[in-house]
């Protein structure tokens, strides 16, 4: 289980800018290469920049129209083939808009090496 907190910040002259940051230490960010074979591999590893999970075309409508900006906590679960099978808000920004596209950008858009037992499957 892995656990990030997606930032937005809002405001009225500039562009939107994403960013991801761990939200504890359950966090694979950081960890090292995939596992071999035969290895076991306790929680998935992001592939590429997590930073690329959300774009600034991704702040919803009605956020911007509102103004709204905040940070919301998110877990997600991940399957074997390393997609996103499951999103849940642990720290909501305050702003069902902002916390609704966390989730749908997330699972959309995030990829892992899935975690490994100790057989190596995944």
């Amino acid at each position: 289980m892995l656990t990030y907190v997606l930032a937005a910040s809002a405001a009225i002259a500039q562009l939107h800018m994403f960013g991801l940051q761990p939200l504890s230490n359950e966090t694979a960010l950081g960890a090292p290469a995939p596992a071999a074979a035969g290895s076991n591999r306790p929680n998935p590893v992001p592939k590429g920049n997590p930073g690329t999970w959300a774009n600034t075309s991704d702040y919803p409508a009605t956020a911007l129209q509102k103004q709204l900006e905040g940070t919301t906590g998110f877990r997600v679960n991940v399957g074997p083939d390393g997609r996103v099978n499951g999103c849940q808000i642990m720290a909501s920004s305050g702003s069902p808009e902002l916390d609704e596209a966390t989730c749908a950008n997330v699972t959309r858009r995030a990829r892992f090496d899935p975690a490994l037992d100790a057989q190596g499957s995944p």
